[in-house]
């Protein structure tokens, strides 16, 4: 959020933040995670780049972009992750695979055809919900027993959602 008032809600804070925190990207790779239009990530990675506070290397086919993150410590003005008093540069978060999955969750709670089913409907269902989302993000972000079945699968999933939203 802070990124997006210095910079704008544009494309621009997006690249910035992720470059803060997963050090380096090429556009196409942005463009997914970021949820822009490669163009659009394009012409932000040259713009920022000619300004010479973004950096950059072609590797084969493939423009390569990256910050010295020693350049961009007066953005630390956010405390520590880790509970250390030094602060830190925040963890990238994928929130347009967030707010699919929100989504979906959402479409699938208010289902009223759910409400009288048994627990074991529900998890299938949901489940199935599940399955229509980003595999890479229900890896890296839902972490769900394995063996939970039945109401104990369905508590599993929205308590790690709502570990998410916090």
């Amino acid at each position: 959020m802070k990124l997006r008032a210095l910079f704008g809600m544009q494309a621009r804070a997006e690249v910035i933040a992720y470059l803060l925190a997963e050090e380096s990207g090429h556009p196409g790779e942005m463009a997914v995670r970021l949820a822009y239009f490669p163009r659009t990530l394009q012409t932000t990675l040259n713009d920022l780049a000619r300004s010479g506070h973004l950096q950059c290397r072609r590797e084969g086919q493939e423009k390569r972009f990256w910050l010295r993150r020693d350049d961009w410590r007066f953005l630390l003005t956010w405390a520590a992750a880790s509970g250390e008093s030094a602060p830190e540069f925040p963890h990238w978060v994928d929130w347009s695979s967030v707010y699919v999955a929100l989504e979906s969750v959402a479409r699938f709670l208010n289902r009223p055809d759910l409400e009288r089913a048994s627990s074991a409907v529900q998890a299938i269902e949901l489940r199935a919900c599940l399955d229509t989302l980003d595999p890479a993000f229900l890896r890296e972000s839902i972490h769900v027993p394995p063996g939970a079945t039945g109401a104990a699968y369905v508590a599993a999933v929205l308590a790690e959602l709502d570990r998410l939203l916090k």
